[in-house]
């Protein structure tokens, strides 16, 4: 499967993408997040040197699978922000000591 950079999330770089597998390593600090193209392709987002991990899958706005809306930010603390609003209202917040690797 193939490696997405995860600054592709910037600016809704990742809008129309599916959601699939989740998987999350505490002891490791590691999430690995499987999106899917519009176009089928799968990929991965890896991501290392997580602080925190959050989701929601209350569906305030209805059923959905896609990302509506993402974005990579910095904070003051000088972490990185991951941000996912899918289509159903709910969101994935992973926050990364540092400068993400990929």
């Amino acid at each position: 499967m193939t490696e997405l950079p995860i600054q592709k999330a910037v600016s809704s770089g990742l809008h129309d993408y599916q959601v699939g597998e989740i998987s999350v390593d505490y002891c490791q600090g590691r999430a690995v997040l499987t999106l899917t193209a519009s176009w089928g392709e799968p990929y991965q987002i890896c991501i290392k040197e997580i602080r925190h991990f959050q989701l929601t899958r209350t569906e305030p706005w209805g059923p959905g699978i896609y990302i509506a809306c993402s974005d990579l930010t910095k904070t003051e603390d000088g972490m990185q922000r991951l941000w996912l609003q899918l289509n159903s209202g709910d969101e994935i917040l992973v926050e990364i000591a540092g400068e993400p690797a990929s």
